[in-house]
């Protein structure tokens, strides 16, 4: 007959072993084993069978989730059993598991009676079929509200209450408000107008202001500072007069390819005394260092013969002869 066992309990199931001849108890030629079968299936779990006296053993089948034991099914036990060489399986057990057991059904406190229930098959009070309905119960150690203290606390909470809703909500008035309730969210687009605020607002808003004075004196100086600026940009710079510059301000980097040549123009062009240029100096000089100038000395006018190394003389301005006169060299250099 299979029984039921509650997932987690324990069941203990003794056996013998005797002499076949004699059946005198005797123990068996090595110890014995237990096997469970899980509906005709090995569980692969093996129970631990202690001997306890001669021809006497004892088996523990701890039925839990972690021995691969489960709700609602049937799992039946054997031993193994070798005496005088002879191999024989005993049944020891035949169970079923289940969530609960007899331990966790609810009973009468009066033997031999059967738990009321509800008409939906609930156990407990159903005040529609209350034994005794009439009988007068002493509730003397409870404390039970009469319709009058209800009726007091009733017009308590009415009397905290508005006489109405307004839109289906309580109309409040606010002593406080949590932090970062009032959201911007939470205010109208129309909430804030001048209607809604009081007469001093403007006062106090320009307090934390700047006065007509202060815009007045930004407006004068906004004035002083157009006066030190140009007109305009020019090419996305402001045009300005140099007055001074700090030293290396002008590098290598910074001066135009063509420079050189403008101040070299500038040198060579510039007048020294009798309005002689850089130029017409350096001519002369060549003339007499190369011993073709003539008529230095004496009412002789003075002649300078151009250089064909240097080309300093220019060919506008040379005669026939390939020379310059004085009168003539003043007038070009």
């Amino acid at each position: 007959m299979s029984a039921y066992v509650k997932l987690e309990d324990t069941i203990d199931k003794a056996f013998g072993t005797v002499t076949p001849s004699t059946q005198a108890a005797t123990d068996a030629d090595s110890g014995p084993t237990c096997v469970v079968l899980e509906q005709g299936t090995a569980l692969g779990y093996a129970p631990t069978v202690t001997n306890k006296a001669v021809g006497m053993y004892n088996t523990q089948i701890v039925c839990s989730a972690a021995n691969g034991f489960e709700v609602g099914k049937q799992y039946t036990a054997y031993v193994v059993v070798t005496m005088a060489t002879v191999v024989t399986r005993r049944p020891i057990a035949s169970f079923t598991i289940m969530a609960r057991s007899t331990d966790d059904l609810a009973f009468p406190t009066t033997t031999g009676r059967s738990t009321d229930v509800t008409a939906t098959g609930a156990v407990g009070i159903d005040w529609g079929n209350v034994e005794n309905p009439t009988t007068t119960i002493n509730f003397s150690g409870s404390t039970i509200k009469t319709a009058t203290d209800v009726e007091t606390d009733t017009a308590d909470i009415q009397t905290r209450l508005p006489a109405a809703l307004v839109s289906g909500r309580i109309d409040s008035s606010t002593g406080a408000m949590a932090a970062g309730v009032l959201t911007a969210a939470a205010i109208d687009s129309d909430a804030i107008t001048a209607a809604k605020l009081a007469a001093d607002v403007t006062t106090e808003l320009q307090a934390g202001l700047a006065t007509a004075a202060n815009v007045a004196a930004v407006e004068t100086d906004t004035q002083n500072i157009q006066t030190r600026l140009p007109a305009a940009l020019v090419s996305g710079r402001m045009d300005s007069s140099v007055g001074a510059m700090a030293a290396d301000v002008i590098t290598a980097a910074s001066i135009a390819a063509d420079a050189g040549v403008e101040f070299a123009a500038a040198v060579w062009a510039f007048a020294h005394e009798t309005a002689r240029t850089t130029k017409g100096v350096m001519v002369r000089l060549d003339a007499w260092l190369t011993g073709k100038a003539t008529g230095l000395i004496g009412s002789t006018a003075a002649v300078y013969r151009a250089d064909g190394v240097t080309k300093a003389v220019e060919a506008t301005q040379n005669t026939a002869a390939g020379t310059r006169t004085q009168a003539s060299t003043i007038a070009g250099d």
